[in-house]
């Protein structure tokens, strides 16, 4: 009985794997009157660019940059307190510190930040 669920289970992942698979060659239509040629000269030409991108300097869905690329630059190993990690995505917005946030802040870092304690000290 239990080799039954597992050969059931096997079945569904394919069929989800297939239908997955039908979808994304079923985009490639643009003409109704023939489908198959042309999800067969998608496909083909899909995969020999993806092929030739391999062995190529082409930019390809392969190996071109995310669109949140959250790689450190090289200028950003300055930042030692509280370095950059990603990169903002829509609006920024600017706000200024009154003297007083400004001293709390101070405070807070030279209390608080284990690389400050020598100085402190």
């Amino acid at each position: 009985m239990s080799k039954i669920f597992i050969l059931i289970k096997i079945l569904v992942k394919l069929l989800v794997f297939f239908c997955r698979m039908l979808g994304h060659l079923k985009s490639f239509v643009r003409n109704r009157a023939q489908p198959e040629a042309y999800i067969s000269e998608s496909y083909l030409a899909e995969e020999t660019l993806t092929f030739y991108s391999l062995y190529e300097e082409v930019e390809s869905r392969l190996n071109r940059s995310r669109r949140v690329d959250d790689r450190r630059n090289e200028s950003e190993h300055l930042q030692i307190i509280y370095p950059q990690i990603g990169r903002s995505v829509g609006s920024s917005s600017t706000f200024t510190l009154t003297p007083l946030e400004k001293i709390q802040a101070h405070r807070y870092l030279l209390l608080n930040c284990s690389k400050f304690q020598p100085y402190v000290e």
